[in-house]
């Protein structure tokens, strides 16, 4: 599994589009329904899906979680702050240590300023749709210097 790279980039963007064009992020993303997996790779922890539409392909429609697993290329000591857009629940846990949990609409919430040391970093989002089966999620960070 390749890594992907931590840029510097302004608060409102995506946590993961680090590389934008030339992206190798490569996350397993690993959805669940009544006991049943489908995984796939996913350039970005991401998704939103309406009442009635399926996860996955695979997997009938209605509630189901999903774990996105990676790691996290960091080029220089960084403090990040995360949050999360969407509704549902979600945990972002970064070298196996919860940074951030939150349920019901997800946005407003941040994490403690997280230090992270240059080099690569175990990444993990779990998510839980709403019961209906739709979800939106998304991870924001911002950096100290901006």
């Amino acid at each position: 599994m390749k890594a992907f790279r931590l840029h510097p980039l302004p608060l409102a963007t995506a946590l993961l589009v680090a590389l934008a064009g030339a992206a190798r992020a490569e996350l397993v993303a690993t959805f669940t329904r009544d006991g049943v997996s489908d995984s796939r790779l996913d350039r970005l922890p991401a998704l939103a899906l309406e009442p009635g539409e399926a996860a996955t392909p695979f997997l009938a429609p209605g509630a189901f979680e999903v774990v996105w697993k990676g790691k996290l290329a960091v080029p220089k000591r960084l403090r990040l702050v995360f949050s999360f857009e969407g509704e549902g629940s979600a945990t972002l846990r970064i070298d196996g240590k919860e940074v951030l949990a939150a349920s019901g609409g997800l946005a407003g919430k941040k994490s403690k300023s997280t230090r992270l040391n240059p080099g690569e970093h175990d990444f993990e989002l779990s998510y839980g749709s709403k019961p209906d089966g739709s979800g939106v999620v998304r991870v924001y960070w911002e950096e100290k210097s901006f």
